[in-house]
């Protein structure tokens, strides 16, 4: 494995001395995404309507564990549980996109204020 010299002092800042602290150091920085994988066939299925990827807030949350990340792809019923999840305050909602056909089509940001 061939390794660039930006990504080979990535690695460096995080070498420690066991396997589990370096990977620890890692995850600070690049957090898991669990759940479903963006090729994966729910995305394509006919009633899939969104796709969000949310953090898991509490241990009320019908799914994961505290500090963990999801994406999912929703139809409209399960999106709106998910929107009622995170008004509980189970999860919050990070990222969300329409999809349609499987294809994305992520909400606009609002143009950053200038200060």
């Amino acid at each position: 494995m061939n390794f660039t010299k930006s990504e080979l002092e990535m690695l460096y800042q995080y070498a420690a001395p066991t396997k589990e602290e370096t990977l620890t150091g890692l995850k600070e920085i690049v957090p898991v995404l669990q759940g479903y994988d963006l090729a994966g066939m729910e995305r394509f299925l006919p009633e899939t309507r969104h796709m969000v990827t949310v953090d898991i807030l509490n241990s009320d949350s019908p799914v994961g564990f505290p500090g963990e990340r999801y994406r999912f792809f929703l139809s409209d019923e399960s999106y709106k549980n998910a929107r009622a999840s995170e008004k509980r305050g189970e999860i919050r909602i990070r990222n969300h996109a329409a999809v349609m056909a499987g294809k994305l089509y992520p909400d606009k940001k609002p143009p950053a204020q200038e200060q």
